[in-house]
């Protein structure tokens, strides 16, 4: 993947959010990357304006969207999955909106385990219903079952996000039988957030959660999309796997309007990256497994306090900067000191506070000018 035309000006130019809210600072807060898009996806959109299609989706285009995620699951995951269960929304978050307004019971709890990606706390809370942190332990980032069970009730929801945001944990299939256990005696339900799955680095292998078995495909509400992977976050566009049929059934008799959420350009772009993208998508993935490289061996050089474990999926580093007792918000402060735009991570529940999150879907100059930036602010204070 050439990126030597790609640097802080240029992206700066593109007047994206992630380089414009903060115009002096080192872009590294917006989990998206600085690469542009396939030319896939490209030219599906230039067709798409050339003809002018910018009305309601014809079933056509939903079919043969739902027929290419089904068939990227096929192929990426070994999964096999019915494109009749799939739905298509706006994007993932309203894929949870989904699966808390229709499926679970009026004040049951929705579990959340922390650190978390950041919108999951307040929108599950602002759809009326009690939100429980569990924390990962630490030691791997692991799920702790025993805390999971004792906050599960009949009717809760807990959301799986996999891999994970912030931490980049890949679940094995033996984790995810555990915690498949833990719901079933609970009597809950699974939201599994899938829209990093395409993003998984060597030795590592995304299973989907509601293949896990038989009880997993009936608790389970999957949502997942080509945005995050192949970088077009703003044509909303996602898919909603349901693999209970009775959920469908369900979904379609009382809350099929949310699938009018979803973009026309969003559709195309998303099936034209799971049917040709792959290419492209191996060729980020290699910069990125180099970018997470250059960073497990940088930190003990310029921060040596701080710990970060490689990520096993996604473009985020979660960094553990306690030991350094930052002044908070740590977010402003490297903007005001470091020129450096991150994600504090007190916005990722309780367990986030003295981390940042880090976003390096960038290229290794951007990536590593960042890092300096960062590690000379905090050196400055905390020698």
């Amino acid at each position: 993947m050439d990126t030597s035309h790609i640097t802080p000006d240029t992206l700066r130019a593109s007047g994206l959010k992630k380089w414009s809210a903060f115009p002096d600072c080192v872009g590294m807060w917006v989990a998206e990357t600085d690469f542009g898009v396939a030319d896939c996806v490209q030219e599906a959109i230039l067709a798409a304006t050339a003809r002018t299609a910018y009305g309601y989706i014809p079933s056509t285009d939903v079919q043969a969207c739902t027929s290419a995620c089904a068939s990227w699951y096929q192929n990426r995951y070994g999964t096999s999955v019915d494109p009749g269960a799939i739905r298509l929304v706006g994007d993932v978050l309203t894929g949870l909106r989904v699966a808390v307004t229709h499926f679970v019971p009026e004040g049951a709890p929705i579990v959340i385990p922390t650190p978390a990606y950041m919108p999951f706390l307040p929108l599950s809370a602002a759809l009326g219903h009690p939100v429980i942190q569990v924390p990962l332990l630490e030691d791997g980032w692991l799920l702790d079952l025993d805390a999971i069970g004792d906050a599960l009730t009949p009717g809760a929801l807990f959301i799986l996000c996999n891999p994970h945001n912030p931490t980049g944990r890949v679940y094995r299939r033996d984790e995810l039988e555990a915690l498949s256990h833990v719901i079933e005696q609970a009597g809950a339900r699974v939201f599994a957030d899938e829209i990093h799955a395409p993003l998984v680095y060597p030795g590592h292998r995304h299973i989907p959660y509601f293949s896990v078995s038989e009880a997993t495909a009936r608790h389970t509400i999957t949502a997942t999309s080509a945005s995050k992977a192949w970088n077009m976050p703003g044509l909303k566009c996602a898919q909603v796997i349901f693999s209970n049929p009775d959920d469908a059934r369900r979904y379609d008799a009382t809350g099929a309007w949310e699938s009018d959420t979803t973009g026309i350009l969003g559709v195309f772009s998303n099936t034209a990256a799971y049917q040709h993208g792959r290419e492209w998508l191996g060729e980020l993935v290699t910069l990125l497994d180099e970018n997470m490289a250059m960073l497990e061996s940088t930190i003990p050089e310029v921060l040596p306090r701080a710990r970060f474990t490689r990520p096993e999926g996604t473009f985020l580093a979660w960094l553990d900067v306690r030991a350094y007792d930052l002044p908070t918000p740590v977010d402003r402060w490297l903007r005001e000191t470091a020129h450096v735009a991150i994600i504090d991570g007190r916005r990722c529940g309780d367990a986030g506070r003295g981390f940042i999150r880090l976003c390096m879907g960038t290229t290794p100059e951007i990536a590593r000018e960042g890092i300096t930036r960062i590690a000379t602010a905090i050196t400055a204070i905390r020698p």
